[in-house]
């Protein structure tokens, strides 16, 4: 299955993912930042240097969770409400994937396919 990539920018743009990654980069910046100036100045955080590594790991590790959320939920006026799926490519996942049957176990040759939900429905 290919996928139209002009189809699929359309989607990400209707559905704000791009939006809501930048909100997060930012509001993550300031977060990371202000957390850095003020680190020295708690006394009761002992060890700043593992406070501030368990900081950066939980941002990095919440982009994917938050642009899912945001490809998925749309808040509006209606509150948080499902985004309804697009003519484009609906509910869908990005795999990376490594080839079946590869007779080198260590071959490093990967495969990158978007799976639409269209793939999956059982009718």
């Amino acid at each position: 299955m290919s996928v139209n990539p002009i189809q699929l920018w359309q989607d990400l743009r209707r559905r704000n993912v791009f939006k809501v990654a930048a909100i997060y980069a930012a509001s993550a910046s300031i977060v990371i930042q202000v957390a850095d100036v003020l680190i020295d100045r708690i006394p009761a955080i002992s060890e700043p240097d593992r406070f501030m590594t368990w900081l950066i790991a939980t941002v990095i590790a919440g982009f994917p969770v938050t642009l899912v959320l945001a490809w998925l939920f749309e808040i509006g006026p209606d509150g948080i409400v499902r985004t309804k799926p697009g003519s484009a490519t609906g509910v869908g996942a990005i795999v990376i994937s490594r080839r079946i049957g590869d007779s080198d176990p260590n071959s490093a040759e990967h495969s990158l396919e978007y799976l639409s939900a269209r793939d999956f429905q059982l009718s």
